[in-house]
Formats: structure tokens, C-alpha cells, sequence
């Protein structure tokens, strides 16, 4: 499902220099005209009438937004949380809220509804999976002023699970086929667990950046997490695996799908 956009008129402000003249706030719907002047005129200085009427389109969002479809506003909230959350959390947040709003359809957002899908999404999905589900449906009808439609929702429960690492024969299967199918895959992959590289500085990181006199791999502040310029050496069981890059340009990236010159996609690894 594509992301509905803010369906909102555009609120334009008249503002003439001459404050004998009246000032208002437009619009348009449908091809008609609408204004409204919100005692603007009452003000004497341009900067008093600028601040009235600013606040007075302001006034009038929130009063067109109510009337909105909620699937709309809800989007439209998530969206303004897009400059306080990560990209990658923006995304995951999204992706659950579209999925909702799939199997919703076009039918109007209910408490009978939301009750319909938890039902039916909890036999086929983790008890943590809905929890997070239900967190972000929840936070977004409570920032509407609709946090009723949440009643009767269950409050999922879960334990939180260790992560589980990769047995040995686990590791050779994965080995075998990289090697085979994706060799540009198997070397990132041994990059990530030789050197706890994460995936996207070393998305960024060229072959100029190790130092094969040193064994030691340079990772820009520009592309660290921490915005610090740090070193990484490059244990002797990795060192065989990193040798052939030692034949191509320093300003090549280490992993690349088609053009060494280009970095990969953000979610390729």
C-alpha cells in the first residue's frame, strides 16, 4: 500500500503593504474560493498582522486535519516524527503501519476492527512481534486524541530471546554457497566477523583505507558511527582473504555490486 500523503488545502495569506487594506487567509477546494480574516485587521503593524495570520494557518490545518480519513493521519503523524527518529527505526515503524493499513483497506478504522486484526495477526505472528505491533498503532491513536480505539486491545507479552549464534556446520553451509554465488557477499560477511566492521561503514570503506604494511583497516570519521576516526587490525587468519584487494585502485570500494566506483544499495548487505 503507498503511502497516503497530507491531503490538505494550500493556505495562502494576503498581505498587502498598505494596512488600510484588508489582510486574510485563502484557499481553494474544488475549484472554490474560501477566506477567512481571523481578526487579523484588528492589528496596526505588518509583523503583528504576519504573526496573526501565520498562527491562523496553523489553526486551520488542525482543523482541516481532523476532518482527514484516520488512515491519513496516521501517516501524517509517523511522518512528523521522521526528523526525531532513526532512518532505520522511521522505516521499520512504517512497514508495520502499512501492513495494518492493508488489512484495513479502504473500510473506516474502528475499535471493532483493531480488535479483528490483533486477532487474526496473533495466530500467525510472535508474541513480540505484536507487542511492537500494537506499541506503534497505539502511540499514533493516542497522539490523535483516539485512544479508545485501543480498547480491549491485548497487551502482548513476551521473554526476550538470546540471540543464537551459527553452529559450525551452520557456517560451512553459508560458507560453501557465498563462496559459490556470491563472493562479493562472503567477503563482506568475513569483514563483519573478523574485524566487527558494521554493515554500513563498510559500505563506505575504499581498498586506500587498509594498510596492508600494518594490517590495519582506517575507518573514517565520516563514515564511523561515532563520527571518530578509528583503526581495526586485521587478524592473520582474515589477512589471505584480504590480499587480492591489494591488485585493485585505492579509490574502489571494498564491496560493490556492478560498479567498483559506486557504493552499494543501503540494505544490499
Amino acid at each position: 500500500m503507498s503511502v497516503e500523503k497530507k491531503i490538505l488545502p494550500a493556505f495562502k495569506i494576503y498581505s498587502p503593504i498598505n494596512l488600510s487594506k484588508e489582510w486574510f487567509v485563502y484557499w481553494n477546494v474544488d475549484g472554490k474560493r474560501y477566506k477567512r480574516k481571523g481578526g487579523i485587521n484588528r492589528l496596526h503593524s505588518f509583523d503583528e498582522r504576519m504573526t496573526a495570520a501565520t498562527l491562523l494557518v496553523k489553526k486551520l490545518e488542525l482543523e482541516f486535519e481532523r476532518f482527514l480519513p484516520l488512515r491519513i493521519r496516521l501517516v501524517n503523524w509517523l511522518e512528523g516524527r521522521k526528523g526525531v527518529l532513526r532512518k532505520k527505526s522511521y522505516d521499520t515503524e512504517l512497514s508495520r503501519l502499512n501492513v495494518f493499513l492493508e488489512w484495513i483497506g479502504k473500510r473506516a478504522i474502528n475499535n471493532e476492527l483493531i480488535l479483528s486484526f490483533f486477532k487474526e495477526f496473533s495466530l500467525t505472528h510472535e508474541p513480540s512481534t505484536c507487542f511492537y505491533y500494537r506499541r506503534i498503532l497505539n502511540q499514533g491513536c493516542q497522539a490523535l486524541g483516539m485512544g479508545h480505539l485501543m480498547e480491549g486491545v491485548e497487551k502482548f507479552k513476551f521473554t526476550s530471546k538470546p540471540a543464537k549464534y551459527f553452529q559450525r556446520y551452520q557456517i560451512n553451509l553459508i560458507k560453501s554457497y557465498l563462496i559459490k554465488h556470491d563472493p562479493q557477499m562472503w567477503l563482506a560477511s568475513q569483514f563483519l566477523y573478523f574485524c566487527f566492521i558494521r554493515p554500513k561503514e563498510l559500505r563506505f570503506l575504499k581498498v586506500g583505507d587498509i594498510h596492508f604494511d600494518e594490517w590495519k583497516i582506517c575507518v573514517p570519521k565520516a563514515i564511523a558511527k561515532n563520527k571518530k576516526q578509528e583503526y581495526v587490525t586485521i587478524p592473520k587468519a582474515f589477512r589471505i582473504s584480504v590480499l587480492p584487494l591489494m591488485g585493485r585502485g585505492p579509490s574502489e570500494f571494498i564491496i560493490f555490486s556492478d560498479d567498483p566506483t559506486k557504493p552499494v544499495s543501503y540494505n544490499y548487505m
